[in-house]
């Protein structure tokens, strides 16, 4: 049978394996496939003033995943404001997308999972 101690540790055990699911698709995404999702998204306005900072480094690429995983997070937004490309967002391969939105909901259920046991430890 599990007990509670069990399901806590379990909590622990999803939030760790989230947190590291994110950063090895985001590592792959920044050093592997940000070159092409770059180039997907030439006509966008938000690639466009962010191309400048876009180096080799870590922190950069990361910083150019986060730019674009915000505009296919909330695409009506970047495509009201002029940020996104409608023809470029239409053309984008739909398995970067898809990775895109994978790391993003990885990250999102390890902070939730992380808060959520947090408070149970602090009410147990």
């Amino acid at each position: 049978m599990c007990n509670a101690k069990d399901i806590y540790t379990a909590g622990w055990v999803l939030v760790v394996m989230s947190g590291l699911v994110s950063l090895a698709i985001q590592v792959y995404l920044g050093y592997f496939r940000l070159d092409d999702m770059v180039k997907h998204l030439a006509r966008c306005r938000v690639i466009a003033i962010r191309m400048p900072l876009l180096g080799k480094d870590p922190l950069s690429r990361f910083f150019m995943l986060l730019c674009i995983g915000a505009m296919f997070a909330m695409p009506h937004l970047f495509l009201r404001n002029g940020g996104l490309n409608v023809k470029d967002y239409r053309k984008f391969p739909l398995g970067l997308k898809w990775l895109i939105n994978l790391f993003q909901l990885a990250a999102l259920a390890a902070a939730i999972a992380f808060l959520v046991l947090w408070w149970v430890s602090r009410h147990l």
